[in-house]
């Protein structure tokens, strides 16, 4: 049973070394592969690069398969490119978000302080 479970959870990256390898790899084109936070990885930045053992057959091409980090930097015809899943760019996000929550908010209960008025008393 529990080796059925590892067969299923392995097989996209099966799929994937495989894929990698035809025409990819075998065709000369440098690949460098970035775990994403639903790898099989450490969960904590910096992400470090899959294991070997769960591609293969990509491995054997170790002058141009590379398994970077997330975020991985890379050179690449004398340019330097950044790459990352997004998580950074969605944390940032997400705190400029609150932010502006946190300032509508401040704004709404400062505006209602000021338009408050007596009690009509007949």
């Amino acid at each position: 049973m529990a080796e059925n479970r590892k067969q299923k959870m392995l097989f996209p990256m099966q799929c994937l070394d495989e894929a990698f390898c035809t025409p990819l790899l075998s065709g000369g084109v440098p690949l460098t592969l970035m775990p994403s936070k639903s790898d099989p990885t450490n969960a904590h930045w910096p992400q470090q690069p899959l294991h070997p053992s769960l591609m293969p057959y990509s491995s054997t091409y170790h002058k141009i398969f590379h398994r970077g980090t997330n975020p991985c930097q890379i050179q690449m015809n004398g340019s330097i490119l950044l790459g990352s899943d997004g998580s950074s760019v969605r944390d940032v996000l997400k705190q400029i978000q609150l932010k502006a929550e946190k300032k509508a908010k401040e704004e709404n209960f400062s505006k209602n302080k000021e338009d408050k008025s007596a009690m009509d008393i007949d």
